[in-house]
């Protein structure tokens, strides 16, 4: 669990998908 959260580039990855869902949602 530790190898996710050391991994910046994947959180990275995972917050511009939340983004872009934010913004098809039209928030």
């Amino acid at each position: 669990m530790n190898r996710t959260f050391s991994r910046p580039e994947r959180m990275r990855m995972f917050f511009k998908q939340f983004v872009k869902e934010i913004e098809q949602l039209g928030v």
